[in-house]
């Protein structure tokens, strides 16, 4: 179930910058990096591309020091806590 928790916030995090909420994406990568090393999880090419790309998006918008913190934080969110997480930038 996490593994595909992971692709689901893959996408998000996409979504996420696309619609300029920042902060929220780069925590949704944290928990995918997080979810990754836990199930030692082979991302698939497509979702590993759109990952990557969306980290480089991320990069170049946000401060690096910023990017770092969204990032950590969302890497130490409970799974229990990570549907709260994505939503939370919905309205």
């Amino acid at each position: 179930m996490k593994e595909n928790v992971a692709y689901d916030l893959i996408g998000l995090a996409a979504v996420s910058t696309e619609a300029n909420d920042l902060e929220l994406a780069a925590q949704l990568l944290g928990q995918v990096a997080s979810l990754v090393d836990e199930t030692h999880l082979t991302v698939a090419a497509y979702a590993e591309t759109i990952r990557d790309q969306t980290r480089q998006e991320l990069e170049s918008r946000v401060d690096p020091a910023r990017f770092a913190a969204c990032f950590e934080e969302g890497r130490s969110t409970a799974f229990k806590d990570v549907v709260s997480l994505a939503l939370s930038g919905v309205d």
